[in-house]
């Protein structure tokens, strides 16, 4: 999960031994670098493609099971010889053998749409990381929501894709799903974690404008820093199969209890067509 990484490895990235990485993710729009406290992971269509250790800074590639075995193992002067190769065997394998990364991919297409795209200062959210473990609990992501009103602090948004709702036991388990979500958010006894998540992710989203993987909101933009984020905390889900979906997720929704939702009602958006854009104007009315 993500987490803020130590001074020391954020100079090595701007200035230091795996500099040519941070580089070469900066200047490409379809990789994403997550932090992860004493690590940097570089997805690519979903996947790691590359790790980065604090400890040495040692490089650790892709999963030998996308590779052919030319792809050399990368140390931080060969970057720009590696990465195109490791992408490529990711392309390959997509292409070839179909894959469980469709859905990783279409996280990772969502995260470029709101973060790096010409247009992704025109969405309403910024997304500060995928594929995110907060102990029991998955979020596919972890995103800022903007305010239309400058003066308003942005809330974290913890989201959920989803693809389908039309079986008894895809249902069961976005209940499931609410529930839970709804228990970390809102019980008492979780609020020391609540808050912990929420520094990480002030934290992270800082680190990565630092670093100058935030399209528009680098160091030197003239934005000053983000110092705090609003008390609330939003439940998204995401639908990526509009209309059939939506149709059954809408009659599900408004087959559940107001006790199911007492503490937070969740937020559906969605996704326009070929645009992953996030924006409010896109939430649909369950009610």
């Amino acid at each position: 999960m993500a987490k803020p990484i130590s001074a020391d490895f954020i100079k090595e990235l701007q200035s230091g031994i795996v500099k040519r990485l941070r580089a070469y993710v900066e200047e490409h729009d379809t990789l994403n670098m997550e932090l992860r406290g004493n690590r940097v992971q570089v997805f690519y269509r979903g996947e790691i493609i590359l790790k980065v250790h604090e400890i040495g800074y040692s490089l650790i590639p892709l999963n030998e099971k996308y590779r052919s075995d030319d792809l050399m193992i990368p140390s931080p002067v060969d970057i720009q010889e590696y990465m195109p190769l490791a992408m490529n065997a990711i392309d390959v394998y997509i292409e070839q053998d179909q894959n469980h990364l469709e859905k990783q991919n279409r996280l990772q297409e969502i995260v470029r749409a709101n973060n790096y795209s010409e247009n992704s200062l025109d969405t309403d959210y910024f997304v500060i990381d995928m594929r995110h473990q907060e102990q029991k609990l998955s979020f596919d992501l972890i995103a800022l929501r903007w305010s239309a009103k400058s003066t308003d602090k942005p809330v974290i948004s913890l989201i959920k894709v989803l693809e389908n709702c039309k079986t008894k036991k895809s249902q069961d388990k976005l209940l499931s799903y609410i529930n839970k979500t709804n228990d970390f958010v809102s019980k008492e006894e979780n609020t020391e974690r609540v808050t912990a998540l929420k520094e990480k992710m002030l934290g992270v989203f800082q680190q990565k404008r630092e670093l100058g993987l935030v399209r528009n909101l680098g160091p030197d933009c003239g934005i000053g820093k983000l110092n705090e984020l609003a008390d609330e905390i939003e439940v998204a889900f995401v639908l990526t199969n509009q209309n059939s979906t939506c149709e059954t997720l809408s009659h599900f929704v408004n087959t559940l209890s107001e006790e199911e939702y007492i503490h937070i009602k969740p937020k559906f958006i969605r996704l326009e067509s070929d645009n992953y854009g996030l924006y409010t104007r896109n939430q649909v009315s369950m009610e």
